[in-house]
């Protein structure tokens, strides 16, 4: 689990090209976070002839790599409890509590 920032962000694109099947969660602490960090990752992704770009489903916001990779925002609440991520990026404002869920979400292991 790593702070939310743009190097945190930079990386994360970075290792879903890299690596195959890895998830990467970014969880944003409000909705105006949430928009600057689709325009954040969306510059990234423009930076590069790419096959990448971001989808909705709703609240949630997710990008899916050619090699499997994925990387989705999430809303940050006890919902978070049915993903599963290599790597998590959180806010460091957001709640204890939702911060102790998204720990539990954390995949230890890279294969």
């Amino acid at each position: 689990m790593i702070a939310l920032s743009d190097s945190a962000l930079r990386y994360a694109v970075e290792v879903c090209r890299e690596r195959s099947n890895y998830k990467v969660g970014i969880v944003p602490y409000d909705t105006y976070e949430m928009r600057c960090i689709v325009e954040g990752i969306s510059s990234l992704l423009k930076k590069e002839t790419c096959l990448e770009h971001i989808r909705s489903n709703g609240w949630n916001y997710y990008v899916e790599f050619p090699n499997g990779s994925m990387l989705k925002i999430i809303r940050p609440s006890n919902s978070a409890r049915g993903h599963r991520f290599h790597l998590v990026v959180i806010n460091k404002f957001l709640d204890r509590e939702v911060r102790d869920i998204l720990r539990s979400v954390e995949l230890l292991e890279w294969l």
